[in-house]
């Protein structure tokens, strides 16, 4: 099956009820909608397939026209109050949950909706070829439009995506988690009726990918990935930087590759950096004299005196974040 995504110009529009759905028929247009969502249900679920069983090395990822008409279908599909539609082969009358066998024709296909199905894509295989592209529908719906995630979804899907980086911290699946945990955390500093209260439930949570994130910088294939979702969670306030974080740039445990060095310069924007850190850290923090050394002359030491990678060979990329 082979989809190519087209802007057609509609000459006379009507706004259907929900958001982001134009049409000179609206039923016309709903009903494409569906029939396109459920193609595209069974193709993503086809992808899985034919991944799981093939031989050799293949690709995880969904191609990005795919996953961007996935994500705007979607996104006018889904609402806070539809989980599941029954629609009648004959009119296509459409109706919720609640008027289930209500008189409705008996002739109807269910069709499932909502962030609720997203959740049981990612919860239901373990698969890499099952997962991996829900989790870039995910990041590219929350992306584009962020509205589309009610706030009520906020806590759930972040509870999946922890589970999901707890499993794999490494390799390429864990690279898709971190970007849309990326995205959701960017989403919700845009909710003003969410906010991350000490002690609640959504406040551990973050604090648990925070040191989730931490440990995934060992990778090469998530350290970029990592350093961009702290860089976020540093930026939106929702995670405070602890000395864990602060380590990464005072001693020999990571090198200053260009996503170090730019989640550092948002950190030495965003946070008060500590004047030392702990000893028990096993840091070199005492001069010859006995004295503390402070913290910010050991990531200046970093910077210099690191083993800079291919990106960071011009030094005078360095200036700017030493002066600061």
């Amino acid at each position: 099956m082979k989809i190519v995504p087209k802007v057609v110009p509609i000459p006379y529009r009507i706004i259907l009820l929900f958001t982001g759905a134009y049409a000179f028929d609206g039923d016309k247009w709903q009903r494409n909608l569906f029939n396109l969502y459920e193609a595209l249900m069974s193709e993503i679920s086809q992808i899985g397939s034919r991944g799981k069983y093939s031989s050799g090395s293949r690709n995880i990822a969904v191609k990005e026209n795919l996953v961007e008409l996935m994500a705007d279908i979607c996104h006018q599909l889904f609402t806070e109050d539809t989980r599941i539609l029954e629609i009648t082969q004959a009119s296509f009358a459409v109706t919720q949950r609640a008027s289930l066998g209500n008189g409705v024709p008996s002739k109807r296909r269910r069709i499932e909706l909502g962030w609720e199905v997203v959740r049981d894509k990612l919860q239901r295989s373990k698969n890499d070829f099952d997962v991996v592209p829900w989790l870039q529908i995910a990041s590219c719906l929350i992306a584009q439009h962020p509205m589309s995630l009610p706030s009520s979804e906020v806590t759930p899907l972040l509870a999946v995506l922890h589970q999901l980086l707890a499993e794999q911290r490494r390799g390429e699946k864990a690279a898709f988690v971190l970007r849309c945990l990326k995205e959701v955390a960017i989403c919700q500093k845009q909710k003003t009726d969410v906010t991350v209260a000490p002690k609640s439930d959504l406040q551990k949570l973050w604090t648990k990918i925070w040191a989730l994130a931490l440990r995934s910088l060992s990778s090469p294939q998530t350290e970029a990935d990592s350093f961009a979702l702290l860089s976020v969670l540093l930026q939106g306030g929702l995670v405070a930087a602890d000395r864990d974080f602060w380590k990464i740039f005072s001693g020999s445990a990571g090198k200053p590759s260009s996503s170090a060095v730019q989640c550092l310069c948002l950190a030495l924007h965003s946070c008060i950096v500590p004047d030392h850190l702990t000893s028990d850290l096993k840091l070199p923090l005492h001069e010859g004299n006995g004295g503390k050394r402070l913290l910010k002359d050991e990531i200046i030491k970093w910077l210099l005196f690191g083993h800079l990678d291919n990106e960071m060979d011009d030094t005078s990329e360095h200036c700017p974040i030493i002066n600061q």
